[in-house]
């Protein structure tokens, strides 16, 4: 079973697999609104919700089904945010998602968390295709998405009106630098 060597860093940040630890500075995270305003299953939850939320991710790690991961900044240890491969629920489709503090927005770190993960776990667990799926009016996600080389698909993976579907298809020469 292949497994990432952890912590794996960018330029700005580290990166390594959701733990306990890291429970405290997520919840901050996802308590703002704003972070969550394009992710309708965690918006507007309580504390009690999001830890719930958590205890799910790490299950999901440890059963290799879904891979969450806390980016750090190099300088400080300071949560910029998490990255996750997982399964969309009554699927075998994985996707890529991304979710970042609000003072990290607009800085280049969704890019460059994904593209790290994107780099290690295609190779790594031998993924050919991976979809980001997000709301109409998430234009942020939609322009990161397109850095990375993902590009939109007509597959509704989803039974919702206002989701668009984008796909990355793993090649040698797809992994470029965004």
């Amino acid at each position: 079973m292949y497994k990432m060597d952890l912590p794996v860093e960018t330029q700005r940040a580290t990166l390594k697999l959701l733990t306990l630890e890291d429970f405290s500075d997520m919840i901050e995270m996802l308590l703002d609104p704003d972070t969550t305003l394009y992710i309708n299953h965690l918006h507007r939850k309580s504390k009690e919700e999001y830890e719930a939320v958590l205890h799910d991710r790490i299950a999901q790690i440890k059963s290799n089904i879904g891979f969450h991961w806390v980016g750090r900044l190099n300088t400080t240890n300071e949560l910029v945010g998490a990255v996750n491969l997982s399964r969309i629920p009554n699927t075998q489709i994985v996707q890529l998602g991304f979710h970042l503090k609000k003072k990290f927005w607009n800085k280049g770190f969704a890019t460059e968390l994904a593209q790290k993960i994107l780099e290690v776990e295609t190779k790594g667990r031998g993924l050919t295709t991976i979809y980001g799926v997000f709301e109409k009016g998430n234009v942020a996600s939609k322009k990161v998405l397109e850095k990375l080389g993902f590009e939109a698909d007509s597959k509704k993976i989803l039974d919702e009106e206002n989701v668009r579907t984008y796909r990355y298809i793993v090649r040698s020469d797809s992994l470029k630098k965004a």
